[in-house]
Formats: structure tokens, sequence, C-alpha cells
């Protein structure tokens, strides 16, 4: 390989990894989203515990 090849195959693992940060912190702020509506809106009968249960905890 040569040092252009592996530059590329660099930015392309970084690429990859700054996709998942980004899905890792939009799925966290649904998570906290869906609690502060539940907190906030006392009808919609959401709290920490169902929220966990939803995420399988």
């Amino acid at each position: 390989m040569t040092n252009a090849t592996n530059s590329e195959s660099q930015v392309i693992r970084l690429s990859n990894r700054r996709w998942v940060r980004v899905l890792g912190w939009v799925v966290l702020l649904a998570v906290l989203g869906l609690g502060l509506l539940g907190y906030v809106n006392p009808s919609l009968k959401m709290n920490w515990e169902t929220l966990a249960t939803m995420c399988g905890f």
C-alpha cells in the first residue's frame, strides 16, 4: 500500500466513527427528550421506569 491509500483508509475510518458518534448523540437526545416529555406532560404516563424498560434495562 502506498501512503495515499493509507491516508484515504484513515479518512474513511474517521468518517465512519463520526457517523457512529453522531448517531449515538441523536439516540441519547431522543431518550432524554422522551423522558422530559413524560415529566412535563403527566397525561402521557411516561416515567423513568417505563423508559428504562423500553430500553431493555
